[in-house]
C-alpha cells in the first residue's frame, strides 16, 4: 500500500488519524509475521509501512502548525514553536530597515557632498 503525500494532504485530519491507526495496525501485524517467518519480503513492507506512517504525521502537523498560524494571523505575538527558527545571533541582529537608517546630521552632510563621481578618459 504505497500512498502519496499528495493524497494525504486531500484529507482533513480526522481522517488522516484513522488512516494512522489502520497503518500502525498493519506495522504491527508484519512486525509480529516477520519475527515468526524469516523472508526477505516482509522487511521490505515494514520500511514502506514506516515510512507511511511518518507521512502521514508529518502531513498532521504540517496541517496543525498551519491552523494556528491562521488563528494566530494579525495578533500581537507568535507562540515561540511558530516563530523563525534562526540562529539566536541572526534573531538579534539589526532589521534591513534599522540598518540603513541613518542620523539627520549624517543625512544632511551627505546631501550636501554627494559622492564625487570620477571619469577615467580612454585615450
Amino acid at each position: 500500500m504505497v500512498s502519496r503525500a499528495s493524497e494525504y494532504r486531500q484529507k482533513s485530519i480526522a481522517e488522516l488519524k484513522v488512516v494512522l491507526s489502520t497503518l500502525k495496525e498493519d506495522l504491527l501485524k508484519h512486525r509480529v509475521a516477520s519475527i515468526s517467518s524469516a523472508n526477505p519480503q516482509g522487511l521490505t513492507k515494514l520500511r514502506e509501512l514506516r515510512k507511511n506512517v511518518a507521512c502521514v504525521m508529518t502531513i498532521m502537523t504540517q496541517k496543525a502548525r498551519s491552523a494556528a498560524f491562521e488563528e494566530h494571523k494579525g495578533k500581537k505575538f507568535l507562540p515561540k514553536d511558530l516563530r523563525d527558527r534562526r540562529t539566536r545571533a541572526m534573531r538579534r541582529a539589526l532589521k534591513k530597515s534599522e540598518k540603513n537608517k541613518v542620523s539627520r546630521r549624517v543625512a544632511r552632510k551627505s546631501s550636501k557632498y554627494p559622492m564625487k563621481c570620477f571619469a577615467v578618459k580612454a585615450e
